[in-house]
């Protein structure tokens, strides 16, 4: 068996975006309260709470999205709390750039095989 030690999320890189991802909210936690807290920085054009799919409970987790890029830098600079919650911030993966890693096995293939064809035509 090998072990090795990873360093963790340290070595992240946050490739800037106008959508910053909020975590560590209260369970109670607005839509106003979001955007009196971070319109400061700018021109705020979304905030979308997450909620669990099954039960529908908010997963204290959010999605901001700015008009700009530099609003968005801003508020990720920042440092927030509500209710002794302090906030964890970071830039939102765009929906454009590929994850390495993740996804599925792939589809079946092409025609006349299981997993791609033979060549045959």
């Amino acid at each position: 068996m090998k072990c090795d030690i990873t360093q963790g999320k340290k070595d992240k890189v946050n490739i800037p975006s106008n959508t910053i991802f909020v975590k560590n909210l209260p369970t109670d936690t607005t839509v106003d309260e979001i955007r009196n807290i971070f319109s400061q920085y700018g021109p705020i054009t979304d905030v979308r709470l997450l909620n669990d799919r099954d039960t529908g409970e908010f997963k204290r987790c959010l999605y901001i999205d700015f008009a700009d890029l530099g609003s968005s830098k801003k508020a990720f600079e920042s440092t927030h709390s509500l209710r002794n919650n302090q906030f964890i911030i970071d830039y939102a993966i765009p929906k454009d750039v590929a994850i390495i890693g993740g996804g599925g096995r792939g589809g079946r293939g092409g025609r006349g095989g299981f997993r791609g064809g033979r060549g045959r035509w």
